[in-house]
Formats: C-alpha cells, sequence, structure tokens
C-alpha cells in the first residue's frame, strides 16, 4: 500500500525524507487530535467510572467481643467499611442478614471466618446466593492437647468470581455457636469487574 491510496497530497517516494516528514506530520496531528478530544471530556463534566465494591466486617454480639453465629448458622451485624468508591455494590439487611446486589455483572466475591476457640471439630464457611451454595470452605481442626491452655486459631476462606443478576441476594454462615473473632478477622466483600 503507498501514502498515495492514503492521502493524494503525500509525496509519492516511499522512504524519501518527504515521505518520512509526511508521516511524522500526520501522526503529531493525529496526537494532537486525541489531545485536544481527552481535554474536550475532562471539560464537559464527563467522568471515569468509579469501581463499584463493598467490604463488611462482622461486629461483636458476645460480652467476650466475640461473635457468636446464630442458630441456623447465619452470620449477621456486619457493618459496612468505608471504601473510596462512588457507590456500593450491595446494601446489607441486618433484618434478613442478606446483601443485596445494585448493578448485575460479574464480581469478584471473597469472605473469612476466624474462630479461636476449642469447641468445635471443624469450621465452615458457606456463601449463598439466590439461595444457592455459590462457594464453600470447610476445614478439620487438628486436636488440642488438654494440657494446652491455649486456643486454638483456625480460619477459613472462600472466593471466586460469579455473574450477579440485579437484587441478587448473598448470605454467609458458619456453623451455629461457633466463636468467630470480629472485624478485620471476619469479613465479607466483593468488587465488580
Amino acid at each position: 500500500m503507498s501514502f498515495a491510496n492514503v492521502r493524494s497530497d503525500l509525496p509519492q517516494e516511499v522512504g524519501s525524507p518527504a515521505v518520512r516528514l509526511s508521516f511524522l506530520q500526520g501522526l503529531l496531528e493525529s496526537k494532537a487530535l486525541t489531545r485536544i478530544r481527552r481535554d474536550r471530556r475532562r471539560d464537559s463534566g464527563v467522568k471515569t467510572k468509579q469501581p463499584m465494591a463493598a467490604h463488611f466486617e462482622v461486629m461483636p454480639n458476645n460480652v467476650d467481643g466475640t461473635y457468636i453465629v446464630e442458630k441456623g448458622g447465619i452470620i449477621r451485624q456486619w457493618l459496612e467499611c468505608p471504601l473510596e468508591t462512588t457507590k456500593s455494590a450491595v446494601t446489607y439487611n441486618n433484618k434478613t442478614a442478606r446483601f443485596t446486589v445494585h448493578r448485575e455483572g460479574v464480581y469478584y466475591i471473597y469472605s473469612q471466618v476466624h474462630c479461636d476457640d476449642n469447641t468445635t471439630a471443624y469450621l465452615k464457611l458457606d456463601v449463598m446466593v439466590d439461595k444457592e451454595l455459590t462457594f464453600r470452605c470447610v476445614q478439620g481442626l487438628p486436636p488440642t492437647p488438654t494440657y494446652s491452655q491455649q486456643l486454638a486459631v483456625h480460619s477459613c476462606q472462600a472466593s471466586g468470581l460469579v455473574r450477579l443478576r440485579k437484587k441478587s441476594q448473598i448470605s454467609v454462615y458458619s456453623i451455629a455457636g461457633v466463636h468467630l473473632k470480629p472485624k478485620t478477622f471476619t469479613h465479607f466483600g466483593l468488587f465488580k469487574l
């Protein structure tokens, strides 16, 4: 393909200094137009998309500062932590213990439960989307010697990608009666890709 097919006002000899100069001139004009368009977008108020995300930590519900998982294994009393986003990805309802998704899309979901009690033989974490099991972690806990006064510390994590519909309902479960370590140790979050 010759430059004559692209622009008739360009010199015909490929490789001549005039052709190289014309090509460079065209490239600079193209960059200048791109810069002008970018400046117009910025000045017109068109904003770049802010990510949709949310991060929640469970709050203590016991006098010893732990969170005791409720009957049925559902975890509630989540408190949203502020993120540098314009809009949260979900709304949390403490009565139903469910997170409601604002926008359809592919999300990365992550969750963790952290236990430091010796009353259970295993630790479990289930993340349910629209009442269907989506992610699960089950971890057997090693026996702690009876002479040890130290508590065993264990955590279970589950994460992955999932397509969520607008108004999808997400809930988090563990084992009823287990004492979870609250705040940063037991958390749930997601972000839209």
